[in-house]
């Protein structure tokens, strides 16, 4: 109850602070905000699909336009009022104003998870940044949406986190955290209870309770049973072969050859192949394109099991290298 009043008090505080920035002028904080309100109202208005008729001899031709921030404009679509251009303005304020307020939120929730200090007053921090952050976030753009989600995702890593920091007892109660929120009816609800339990049995694994690991694995594979992570802690937990690792990865070098090659290095990792696994994961993100591949492996538990953690070095500054 504490934590629920502290995030609510810190919530109404960063909602009146970015209040004071949005209503300090009449227009909106940027020109593209006019564009996303528009959007907002057409998808309340026409659904999640209207079509675009304004620019027929662009890339955003009718038959060309799609709505990559379709998501957000839903979000838009709350607040767009009677569609009059003054409540459309007021509604992309009160809009920019409650998502930067959850993002502070958020970044409240992640450090509050870390067991920083005085979170809530680090969070407040973030309004002495600069000028240019206080602009950004008060856009009725998705930059604020952005570093909500950011930061919430940082924070669902912390169960792993506190795994590759050796600290079993704080991995295992995040991941309980985590299995307790897991709502598996939800969008992405499956995903995320496969996730936990996938956690959970590698923290259980690493405090050498087998049995209760290899229950964890096969509740991840109740949900979703070509899970090859889930095959392999099941198989490392049960001391098994590694026959159904090998069967789900033969599917997935066809639908996600990347994804492949990076469990594949986990497998040879739990047979003691380390450099082995090293050279396929440099291999594989030397020729994955620009994006996120092997962007979890500082923290992937079967990864951190390698007796000498050295040769996985290179690999690391290679994902270094390609977040800058």
């Amino acid at each position: 109850m504490r934590a629920l009043l502290e995030a609510a008090a810190l919530f109404a505080v960063c909602a009146a602070l970015f209040a004071f920035v949005q209503f300090g002028a009449g227009a909106l904080a940027d020109n593209d905000g006019y564009y996303h309100m528009k959007m907002g109202l057409l998808i309340r208005q026409q659904g999640l699909t209207p079509p675009f008729i304004w620019l027929p001899m662009s890339i955003l031709s009718p038959a060309a336009f799609y709505d990559h921030h379709m998501l957000f404009h839903v979000y838009l679509a709350l607040f767009a009022g009677d569609g009059r251009p003054e409540s459309l303005i007021a509604g992309a304020k009160i809009a920019s104003i409650i998502m930067p307020a959850l993002a502070c939120v958020a970044i409240w929730w992640l450090l509050r998870g870390q067991g920083v200090r005085w979170p809530a007053l680090w969070a407040l921090a973030l309004f002495g940044l600069s000028d240019a952050f206080l602009y950004r976030m008060s856009m009725p753009r998705a930059h604020a949406a952005s570093l909500l989600v950011l930061a919430l995702g940082l924070h669902w890593l912390l169960g792993l986190v506190r795994l590759a920091q050796d600290d079993v007892d704080e991995a295992l109660a995040e991941f309980e955290r985590e299995r307790g929120l897991a709502e598996p009816h939800r969008l992405y609800g499956r995903e995320y209870a496969m996730h936990a339990a996938l956690g959970r049995g590698a923290a259980l694994l690493r405090a050498e309770r087998r049995a209760e690991a290899a229950a964890s694995f096969r509740d991840a594979l109740e949900l979703y049973p070509e899970q090859p992570m889930g095959h392999l802690g099941l198989a490392v937990a049960t001391q098994s072969g590694f026959e159904s690792v090998e069967t789900t990865l033969t599917l997935l070098d066809r639908t996600k050859p990347i994804e492949s090659a990076l469990v594949r290095a986990q497998l040879l990792a739990v047979q003691t192949h380390g450099q082995a696994a090293a050279d396929l994961l440099a291999n594989t993100i030397n020729d994955a394109p620009p994006g996120f591949a092997g962007w979890s492996l500082p923290v992937e538990p079967f990864i951190l099991q390698v007796t000498d953690k050295t040769v996985f070095t290179p690999v690391f500054s290679l994902l270094s290298g390609r977040a800058r």
